[in-house]
């Protein structure tokens, strides 16, 4: 019996082997639900939101009819313990805006989206976008009254924040019931810079004991809308953001900007690209009509994502199983959530 002494050491081995392989990439997501969902209950439960691109033309003050009713599903029905912005809160990033003008335009989104949320007691998490603090030096004005606004004591929402080198609110780390949210500074085409790679590293690095860790950023790294096929992170942040929240369990990463809403999954990483609740809804790559204004509602109950969808500003839910089962621009494709395409299972460790 002696030979058999080193069966438990294997099997034990053997056991940790598994459970890496299976803790490699975070859990697909369901499809859309046939109507919307009861809030679930409970202290195990937890309801959020995740919005992007509100805002109308260069300099409105005020928002589109589709905005005010999503607010008013939001905080009447939805009523989720949090809500995500993926950025372009406001209609900035034009030559000549002064301060006045921006300081105009945010009381415009107060009156619109954020002191409803507030009334209705919800915290919002604001995440910077291009028309609202642009990373390009030629509106640096647009980051400065951003990081003004956003610091002031009567606008700073009241988030649980986590360390980690934080900089709100140009990018940081908050939780809620034991969820980790990130907010990313990618508002351009250009490489992310070393102190926000260390931001996303260390954050990371520290999540072993969330629930769920879930990402908002506003450019995407892959090609979602026409029009906007080249409007992405660089190829190489791209491939190193996927397989780096692919390899920390990262449940999903939210972004904005092309205005057309998808639920993807590349390389182990789920990704959903918002549609625009504001102007300007885009088609997909490969279709022909621009979906309806729509926000992210995202449930999670035991530590289990139970609810994952689209919810349109007409008070129905998109149908997941209408999303094209691909999307292709040049040698890029990105695949549908539920699709078994070796590129959605995540990449070998060696």
């Amino acid at each position: 019996m002696k030979s058999l002494s080193y069966i438990p050491a294997l099997l034990a081995l053997l056991l940790l082997t598994l459970t890496t392989t299976l803790n490699a990439a975070a859990d697909r997501l369901p499809f859309s639900p046939d109507q919307i969902p009861v809030k679930p209950k409970g202290e195990n439960a937890t309801r959020f939101i995740v919005l992007s691109d509100a805002n109308s033309s260069y300099g409105e003050t005020t928002y589109r009819k589709d905005v005010r009713d999503l607010i008013r599903l939001t905080t009447q029905h939805i009523k989720p313990d949090l809500v995500i912005s993926a950025g372009d809160l406001i209609a900035a990033q034009k030559r000549g805006f002064g301060q006045d003008i921006l300081n105009s335009m945010w009381q415009g989104f107060d009156n619109a989206v954020y002191l409803p949320l507030k009334r209705a007691a919800i915290p919002f998490a604001p995440t910077p976008g291009n028309h609202d603090a642009s990373g390009y030096p030629a509106f640096k004005i647009d980051c400065d009254v951003f990081r003004a606004r956003w610091q002031d004591p009567n606008n700073k929402p009241p988030l649980n924040f986590v360390g980690w080198l934080n900089d709100f609110p140009t990018y940081y780390a908050h939780s809620v019931n034991n969820i980790l949210f990130l907010s990313l500074n990618i508002t351009t085409m250009e490489p992310l810079d070393s102190q926000q790679w260390a931001f996303i590293e260390e954050a990371l690095a520290n999540a072993n004991n969330f629930d769920h860790v879930f990402v908002t950023a506003h450019v995407p790294p892959y090609p979602i809308a026409h029009g906007r096929e080249t409007q992405c992170m660089t190829p190489d942040d791209a491939a190193r953001i996927t397989k780096l929240f692919a390899d920390n369990n990262v449940s999903v990463f939210f972004t904005g900007h092309h205005h057309a809403y998808y639920k993807a999954r590349k390389k182990g990483l789920n990704l959903i690209s918002l549609n625009a609740c504001g102007n300007g809804p885009r088609k997909l790559i490969g279709t022909t009509e621009p979906q309806k204004q729509s926000l992210i509602v995202v449930d999670i109950v035991d530590k289990k994502i139970t609810n994952v969808f689209a919810l349109k500003s007409n008070s129905t839910i998109f149908e997941d199983k209408s999303l094209p089962d691909k999307l292709q621009y040049e040698n890029i494709t990105l695949h549908r959530f539920d699709s078994q395409d070796p590129d959605t299972e995540p990449e070998a460790t060696k």
